[in-house]
C-alpha cells in the first residue's frame, strides 16, 4: 500500500495543486524550480513507506548527474559512458531479477537489506530515461549542458514516473522552457484526456478483466467451457489495451496540464496491417526507445563486423531486441518466449516484405498495397496473432490446447 497512487483521491488532489501552482509561475526559471519541487514532493510521498529506497534514489540521482556533467565535457570517454550505463543496468537488474539478487546476496550479504521491500517503484522507466540521457550526451545530441533542475524534472516527472510514456531530454526541456500559461482550450483538452483515460482504465478495463482469460481463477479456468476460454482470450487483448492506453491518456493529460506535451503512446494498434506496423502503434515511446538504443546499435554492430545482407541484419536485430524486451517485463522464462515469439514474427515479416515484390512483380505489388480486401485480411491476421500470442502467459498446456481446438 502506497501513500499516493494513480487510483487514490490524494493523487488527483496533488495534480490539482500542481496545476494551479505551475500556472502562477512567471518565466521558465521559476517554472523549472517549482516543477522540481513538485516532482520531488511527489517522490517523497510515493516512497513514504520505502525510505531506504528514497535515499538510494537521491544518491543515484546525485552521482549520475555528476557523471553526466563529466561526460558532457569529455564525450569520447567510452569508459565513463559504459560505467554510467552499467550502473543503471545493474540497478535495474538488481530489483527485477531474482537470479541477480541471489548473486549479489551471495557475494555482498549487506545488499539484502536493499531488497526490503523487494520492488523499487519506477526503476524501469527511470533507468531507461537515464540511459537515453547518457547515450545522447555521449553522442553530442544535447543542445546544451544538462541543467540540474531540468535533469531532476526529466527523470522524476511525476505524471510519467511509474510507467511512462518515455520522453527524450531535449524534447522535454523545450516544453519546460515555455512559460506561457495554459489557455482555456488546452486546459479543457487536457482534463478531457484524463477523464477519458480514467473511463477506459477504471471503468471499462477493470470491469471486464474478470471475464477475460486471465481474470478467471485457476479452478474456474479448468472447468470453464472452451467457448468462454476462447472469447476470454479476445477480451483480454482489449482489456490490456484499454488499461494501458487509459493509463497513458491520464499521464499525457496531466503532463499537458503542467505544460509538457508528453509523446503519444498508442495509435489504434488493432488497425495495424502487419506486425511491424503494430509495434509502431503499441507502447510507441518504449518501442522508439528500443529502436534507438538497442535495434539501431545492433544493426551498426553487425555492419561493422562484416554482415552485408541488410534483411538478415534487420531480422537478427529484431529477434535480439524483442528477446531483451521480453526479459525486461519479468524474470520468468515465459517473458523470454513471448519476446522471442514477436521477434521471430518481425524477422519473418522483414524477409516476407523484402521478397514479396520479387515474387509477384511490381504491378501486382501496387494492387496488393492498395487492395481493401488485402488490408482487411492483413489487419485481421495481425490482430489474431497478437491475441493468441498472449495465451502463452497462461502457462497451462492443456488450457492452451483447448483454446486452439475451438478454432
Amino acid at each position: 500500500m502506497e501513500l499516493i497512487d494513480l487510483k487514490s483521491l490524494s493523487y488527483y488532489l496533488f495534480v490539482l495543486i500542481a496545476f494551479f501552482i505551475m500556472n502562477l509561475c512567471k518565466g521558465p526559471e521559476s517554472r523549472k524550480k517549482v516543477l522540481a519541487f513538485l516532482n520531488l514532493s511527489f517522490i517523497v510521498l510515493l516512497f513514504y513507506y520505502r525510505k531506504k529506497h528514497l535515499l538510494l534514489l537521491f544518491f543515484f540521482l546525485g552521482t549520475n548527474y555528476l557523471g553526466i556533467l563529466a561526460l558532457y565535457k569529455q564525450r569520447t570517454n567510452k569508459f565513463l559512458t559504459g560505467l554510467l550505463i552499467g550502473i543503471s543496468l545493474i540497478a535495474l537488474c538488481f530489483y527485477k531479477y531474482s537470479l541477480v539478487q541471489s548473486f549479489f546476496i551471495a557475494f555482498f550479504p549487506l545488499s539484502a537489506s536493499l531488497l526490503k521491500p523487494i520492488s523499487f517503484i519506477g526503476i524501469s522507466f527511470f533507468s531507461f530515461k537515464l540511459i537515453s540521457l547518457v547515450v545522447d550526451t555521449a553522442q553530442g545530441k544535447l543542445k546544451e549542458k544538462p541543467d540540474f533542475f531540468h535533469y531532476i524534472n526529466y527523470l522524476l516527472f511525476f505524471p510519467c514516473y511509474l510507467s511512462g510514456p518515455l520522453d527524450r531530454f531535449d524534447r522535454f526541456i523545450q516544453d519546460a522552457n515555455i512559460s506561457t500559461p495554459l489557455g482555456a482550450k488546452e486546459t479543457y483538452l487536457a482534463v478531457s484526456r484524463i477523464i477519458f483515460g480514467l473511463f477506459k482504465k477504471a471503468l471499462i478495463a477493470d470491469s471486464l478483466y474478470g471475464l477475460s482469460i486471465f481474470g478467471i481463477n485457476n479452478i474456474d479456468l479448468a472447468q470453464a467451457p472452451t467457448s468462454s476460454l476462447f472469447l476470454g482470450s479476445y477480451l483480454y487483448a482489449f482489456v490490456l489495451y484499454l488499461d494501458f492506453s487509459g493509463y497513458s491518456d491520464i499521464a499525457i493529460g496531466i503532463s499537458r496540464l503542467l505544460g509538457i506535451k508528453t509523446p503519444e503512446n498508442f495509435n489504434n494498434p488493432f488497425m495495424a496491417r502487419n506486425i511491424q506496423e503494430f509495434w509502431n502503434r503499441w507502447h510507441i515511446s518504449f518501442i522508439h526507445w528500443l529502436r534507438d538504443y538497442i535495434y539501431f546499435p545492433l544493426q551498426m554492430f553487425f555492419i561493422r563486423i562484416g554482415f552485408k545482407n541488410f534483411v538478415a541484419i534487420a531480422a537478427i536485430s529484431y529477434i535480439i531486441t524483442f528477446v531483451l524486451a521480453g526479459i525486461w517485463h519479468g524474470d520468468k522464462s515465459i517473458y523470454l518466449w513471448y519476446g522471442l515469439c514477436h521477434g521471430l514474427a518481425l524477422a519473418a515479416f522483414q524477409v516476407y516484405s523484402s521478397q514479396l515484390p520479387k515474387l509477384i512483380g511490381q504491378e501486382r505489388m501496387q494492387w496488393y498495397q492498395k487492395s481493401t480486401m488485402v488490408r482487411v485480411l492483413a489487419t485481421l491476421t495481425t490482430f489474431h496473432f497478437f491475441v493468441f500470442s498472449l495465451i502463452i502467459f497462461i502457462e497451462k498446456t492443456a488450457i492452451i490446447k483447448r483454446i486452439f481446438s475451438f478454432l
